[in-house]
């Protein structure tokens, strides 16, 4: 499997590994939306309410968006964090691009689950192909030093941030950037930055 035509196909795959989320119960309780649209074969968008309290049903947030993708066996990810979008439109452009669906290049950062080597646990590229394209290649062992040491070790991966460009210019300026400072931890989702 690996690309999806429709959410139905998702949640097939995601049921048949024992996974609960597209079950009516997480749906409700977390008062999910699903957008019924595929993009690239594996991304999808959601859209969660937060309710601080049961008791005060008043102090309802409004909906922020997620950008979800299915891995190949079905499970679901996050990607460039949760509800980190303010509407629906603003997600659909990223998720448009990451996936390859519209022209436009990605700035990403890996956080591994264990430092590769000495302390060095991140990666930040960019690519101007879709994003799922370019995440094949670092988990096959490719692309670059630290993701062939990677495989070898046989250390996972998540993307823990994504950045959307209009060309690659823009985007190898902002990879650039980032090197420079090299302050990956405070762009890292899993590493406690925004």
């Amino acid at each position: 499997m690996g690309k999806f035509t429709c959410i139905a196909d998702i949640t097939k795959a995601n049921k048949a590994l024992g996974h609960h989320f597209f079950d009516g119960d997480t749906l409700q309780c977390f008062d999910s939306v699903i957008e019924p649209y595929v993009y690239g074969g594996s991304y999808f968008l959601t859209s969660e309410h937060f309710h601080p309290s049961e008791s005060n049903l008043q102090s309802l947030h409004p909906s922020k968006w997620t950008i979800r993708r299915a891995r190949p066996n079905g499970s679901i990810e996050t990607v460039n964090g949760f509800q980190h979008y303010a509407s629906v439109e603003e997600a659909a452009h990223d998720v448009s691009i990451i996936s390859g669906d519209t022209p436009g290049a990605v700035v990403y950062l890996l956080c591994f689950d264990t430092p590769v080597w000495g302390t060095t646990r991140h990666y930040v590229g960019y690519t101007a192909r879709p994003l799922q394209d370019r995440i094949k290649e670092h988990a096959s062992g490719r692309g670059n030093k630290i993701s062939k040491q990677a495989k070898a070790r046989d250390i996972g991966f998540t993307i823990s941030h994504i950045e959307v460009f209009k060309d690659r210019t823009e985007a190898r300026k902002r990879e650039l950037e980032i090197k420079r400072n090299s302050h990956y931890d405070k762009l890292c989702s899993r590493c406690g930055g925004s």
